[in-house]
């Protein structure tokens, strides 16, 4: 082997190789790099750097970077995160998909109502369709004593347009095939819905087969003002269903057993129409009333063996109707009616403290008056009541005098009935 000269690999400093040298290392003296010397291959060289040679020795432990494993760390911790946030996001759609409001019918009669409705399979319909449906009122068919619910044909009263108190435009009645109940959820395909009367079928209920892809609620019926519920709701399931009690304008038809229910009625502050049976719990005054401002109608049925008293009428300073419904009831205070100058109407039944009509001189816009089942002598009251159209009178049976009626100038409807000795 014949090396004149020889650089190191790694500084290209010079490298003391003797003539006589034959394979082996060299150690560069400026580096400390050793380069070995291959003899059958006297061209070639090889750079092996002493810091990762580990001849005959124990197994040197690699150090890892700091850097590096902390790369690492964050790496899992975000892979964790997002693992979290997609099990979650599943869970929701899970939910979701689970339970969702109906966008088609179940049941039989409301599927057949449609079908005649708009003249065409419920199937076809589409969501636009059902928006035209703004008032719908479901009813039973005069049963006369049939207590077979399946047959009892269904009728349907719907519009597509409601005045100013929520009644129907150009109402439509069609009539269906009876069935034991219709399923509450079956209203939620009506997304426009702003009137919804079911007082008068009673088997217009929630369904049965509770499903857990079924919502028991009518909040995605954002437009919906008036509600006539029947006497099978109670105000507090009323007011966990509607998406702002705040906005519902009528709610009928409704019975309040405590005063906690009374209570649960605050909740409902826009309202203009009211309709409530009270029961023994509610409690002697009706102090709740004077938080509804806008209350335009009122009708009030109290339970038999109660006591209540009717001073909070006087704060009801728009109110132009008001119905009073008394079985075996005693209402206090009842000249709180001499207090309501506003009323248009007024209607009575059954109600023992009225003995006379004299709160009718001042009422000087009371067009509807109508009296049922009170012990009154006469009609003295009404004398000169110019502004009086129309005047009932029923079961009156200690009416004696009605002369006053000669003086009735404005009135254009009068009916008188019951056994009357006049």
């Amino acid at each position: 082997m014949k090396l004149v000269r020889m650089e190191c690999p790694s500084c290209h400093g010079q490298l003391d190789v003797k003539e006589e040298q034959g394979q082996g290392f060299v150690k560069c003296p400026f580096c400390g790099t050793m380069v070995y010397l291959d003899e059958e291959k006297p061209d070639v060289n090889q750079t092996i750097y002493i810091d990762q040679l580990n001849i005959g020795g124990e197994k040197k432990e690699e150090k890892t970077s700091p850097l590096l494993t902390l790369a690492v760390s964050i790496t899992i911790v975000l892979i964790a995160l997002l693992m979290i946030a997609a099990g979650g996001l599943w869970r929701h759609t899970a939910e979701t998909a689970k339970a969702s409001y109906r966008t088609a019918p179940q049941d039989p009669a409301v599927r057949e109502f449609l079908t005649q409705a708009f003249g065409q399979s419920y199937t076809a319909l589409t969501a636009e369709q059902l928006e035209r449906v703004r008032y719908l009122r479901i009813e039973r068919e005069d049963s006369e004593g049939q207590w077979d619910d399946t047959e009892n044909h269904w009728i349907f009263i719907w519009a597509e347009q409601i005045d100013d108190a929520g009644a129907p435009v150009n109402p439509e009645q069609i009539e269906t095939g009876g069935t034991k109940a219709i399923e509450l959820e079956d209203m939620q395909i009506f997304a426009a819905l702003q009137a919804l009367d079911i007082h008068a079928a009673r088997e217009v209920q929630w369904s049965e087969a509770y499903s857990d892809r079924d919502i028991r609620d009518l909040k995605n019926l954002a437009e919906l003002h008036y509600f006539q519920g029947g006497y099978g709701f109670l105000i507090s399931e009323l007011s966990e269903i509607f998406a702002d009690p705040s906005q519902i304008y009528n709610l009928g038809a409704i019975y309040f057993s405590d005063r906690e229910d009374l209570e649960r009625l605050s909740a409902f502050t826009g309202l203009r129409m009211l309709s409530l049976s009270l029961g023994e719990n509610c409690g002697k005054d009706l102090h709740f009333l004077s938080g509804m401002q806008n209350l335009g109608t009122l009708w009030l049925s109290f339970g038999t063996d109660t006591e209540f008293d009717l001073s909070a009428l006087s704060t009801l300073s728009k109110l132009k109707s008001l119905y009073l419904s008394s079985y075996g009831a005693k209402l206090e205070n009842i000249t709180v009616l001499m207090g309501l100058p506003q009323l248009e109407q007024l209607q009575t039944e059954n109600v023992d403290a009225l003995k006379d009509l004299s709160f009718v001189r001042n009422m000087p816009k009371l067009r509807v008056l109508d009296i049922d089942g009170s012990p009154l002598l006469d009609l003295e009251g009404l004398r000169d009541a110019l502004s009086l159209q129309e005047l009932r009178m029923k079961s009156c049976y200690d009416l004696k005098d009605v002369s006053a009626l000669s003086t009735l100038r404005s009135l254009k409807k009068l009916k008188i009935s019951g056994d009357l000795e006049l």
